[in-house]
């Protein structure tokens, strides 16, 4: 950021230059971070890291200096995880009887998933994992006999949010036997301060990207830093 108006370097459509949201004390510093380029088939695109938030405020900024800007470049990452193939399941209030699915809420609808996968984007080779819960909540990759599946989801709050990831088991009858295969069912887990919003109106257990590549940190090939 160059000014307390500095603008992205493109337009949209009807020529209105986008702005970074810089303020006073944005000016010197870093608000998105170029990573590199990509490709998938013969196409190549540029890869950005994901904005800390919409708008510029202080956690979102790093301050560039020569003696800490490894430290903030490595506090700054972000974990881009291929998303896979759409798989369809069903999402039934009489299955997550909990926040706007209680009181006898009888909500049920289609929901395409994308589970986070190894190897290419768009691919099937889902990632399975482990839960165990013990008080805390332990998750562990174990694509031999793991029973849950990751998805990617958005924390927001007001203008802001951020990457978070919500579990659900690949086989629904592996934790409701009345359940069916494809039904699903949000793992809402034993610690009830990393229970967050999600799309279904109903609170799930969420870890972020960090913590997602800490558990993936052998699996090569799932996730871009």
């Amino acid at each position: 950021s160059n000014s307390a108006s500095a603008k992205f370097n493109y337009s949209l459509d009807n020529g209105t230059a986008q702005s970074l949201g810089c303020d006073s004390n944005s000016v010197g510093k870093a608000i998105e971070l170029w990573i590199g380029y990509g490709s998938e088939d013969d196409d190549v695109y540029t890869i950005y890291s994901i904005p800390k938030s919409s708008a510029a405020s202080d956690a979102a900024e790093i301050t560039i200096t020569d003696s800490a800007l490894a430290t903030q470049l490595a506090a700054s990452k972000e974990y881009h995880f291929r998303r896979g193939a759409d798989t369809e399941y069903t999402f039934k209030c009489s299955l997550n009887p909990n926040d706007d699915c209680a009181d006898g809420a009888t909500d049920e609808y289609p929901s395409n998933m994308n589970p986070i996968v190894y190897g290419d984007r768009d691919g099937t080779n889902y990632l399975k994992f482990t839960i165990v819960d013990n008080g805390t909540t332990n998750i562990s990759f174990d694509n031999a006999s793991g029973t849950y599946y990751a998805e990617e989801s958005w924390d927001c709050s007001g203008s802001t949010c951020s990457q978070k990831f919500l579990f659900f088991p690949k086989d629904a009858r592996t934790v409701n036997s009345e359940a069916k295969e494809t039904d699903l069912i949000l793992y809402r887990g034993d610690n009830a301060s990393l229970m967050t919003d999600t799309r279904y109106g109903v609170k799930a257990y969420q870890i972020n990207g960090l913590t997602m590549s800490l558990i993936l940190d052998s699996v090569n090939g799932s996730a871009a830093y």
